[in-house]
């Protein structure tokens, strides 16, 4: 007698057994990796460069034998076969980042594990793969972590619309992804004015503005709003007071999530450095370097009853690179009204190679090269980009650190205000 459902078993067997010995011991309780699709706006903004399209997380110690990477690792063929299904329903460059539950480990292992990652996604079909290291600043175990994140059972197709108002952006947290990076925050809020020696604390103003912004959100789970803050040297401290957990404290991080209806908080902080907002209302510094084309300019002839937006940027720089179609796009709309804009390349990057990215990226604006002095000695620069506003008299009225998506309205508003009323 012939029994059907034990001879299918019986033919699957090799199949399922062959499958099985992909999966490394324990590989049913989790997995040592995870691969997520980019698609939204929060997403875009903290993956380096703004264009990956798939992001991917491994638990570091799981690819480690004998002090370097693991090529015979079980999972491996797994890790290639996910990455090229979701690079192809998602193709551009991907980024892996490897977790680690302490400091970073030797270099020699960090570029075993990176080399061995960019194969494996090259094997994948995925022509170009960045790399990075971070740490679990709790201490959490890899487990632990992705236990919690599948417990929120979100939806990596969800929209995170941002809100904007005045210099406050806000994100609902909805995507596996997102949940991850903010390690299980509910909201993003994003504040653009820097904590330095002027600005002690979130002003009245941006606190009224992360209010309306919260209140225009779809509806979420307001349980962690996360903070993200920026400073210069002087503002460091200032920083330090805002995420100290003092309930009782109007400055602090908590006790405005709570006042926002939050129920904790958490902050990450970009530390720019530089002095920036020492030129506030003083008259902008003289420049003297090379335009790109080689031609010598002179800021002081240039600027008389122009608004200026006066940029320091490097063509390696990421967010510099978000800041340009913006930048030309200002200067079209707004240069026969008085406006420019004078992009000072500070990385020193040589003046052929600035010249070659002006042309290829048809440059509207002034460019200079080899303006690293001028930035750091003369007008007090951390980080880049950094941009100052100048009106028609020559008076820094402001400045902004960094750029990503969206800022550029804020930006647009600031400039149109400075210029003479048709």
């Amino acid at each position: 007698m012939r029994f059907p459902l034990f001879a299918a078993l019986h033919a699957a067997l090799p199949a399922i057994l062959a499958s099985l010995a992909l999966l490394p011991a324990g590989a049913a309780e989790e997995r040592n990796y995870l691969l997520f699709p980019v698609t939204t706006e929060y997403q875009r903004q903290v993956s380096p460069g703004g264009n990956y399209s798939v992001y991917g997380v491994v638990n570091a110690a799981a690819f480690v034998r004998d002090g370097k990477f693991d090529q015979e690792s079980a999972e491996l063929p797994v890790f290639r076969r996910e990455l090229a299904t979701l690079s192809a329903k998602h193709p551009g460059p991907a980024i892996v980042y490897f977790l680690w539950l302490s400091d970073f480990p030797a270099s020699e292992l960090r570029t075993s594990l990176e080399m061995g990652f960019k194969e494996q996604a090259k094997e994948a079909g995925v022509e170009r793969c960045g790399v990075g290291s971070t740490f679990s600043n709790g201490g959490d175990a890899w487990g632990d972590r992705v236990n919690r994140l599948e417990a929120e059972k979100l939806d990596a197709s969800a929209a995170e619309p941002a809100v904007r108002e005045g210099g406050v952006t806000v994100f609902p947290i909805r995507t596996p992804l997102s949940s991850w990076i903010t390690d299980g925050a509910s909201c993003v809020a994003r504040i653009q004015q820097p904590f330095d020696r002027n600005t002690t604390a979130v002003t009245a103003a941006d606190r009224q503005s992360l209010a309306k912004c919260i209140a225009q959100l779809p509806e979420h789970t307001r349980f962690k709003l996360q903070f993200v803050v920026q400073s210069t040297t002087a503002g460091r401290d200032h920083v330090d007071r805002f995420v100290e957990p003092r309930i009782d404290d109007p400055e602090s991080a908590i006790f405005l999530a709570q006042d926002l209806g939050y129920a904790t908080s958490t902050v990450t902080h970009s530390p720019c450095g530089g002095d920036p907002e020492s030129l506030l209302l003083q008259t902008a510094p003289d420049i003297e370097l090379s335009m790109a084309n080689g031609e010598k300019f002179r800021f002081e002839n240039q600027r008389a009853d122009r608004v200026t937006l006066l940029t320091f940027w490097g063509i390696a720089c990421g967010p510099c690179r978000v800041e340009i179609p913006h930048l030309k796009k200002l200067q079209a709309n707004l240069g026969e009204r008085g406006f420019q804009v004078v992009a000072v390349n500070a990385y020193n990057e040589s003046p052929e190679e600035v010249a070659k990215f002006a042309q290829a990226n048809q440059l509207n604006y002034t460019v200079l090269v080899q303006g690293k002095s001028v930035a750091r000695e003369t007008y007090k620069v951390g980080a880049y980009p950094t941009a100052f506003l100048i009106d028609r008299k020559g008076r820094v009225v402001n400045y902004f650190l960094g750029f990503d998506e969206g800022d550029e309205a804020g930006l647009e508003a600031r400039i149109r205000e400075l210029l003479p009323v048709r």
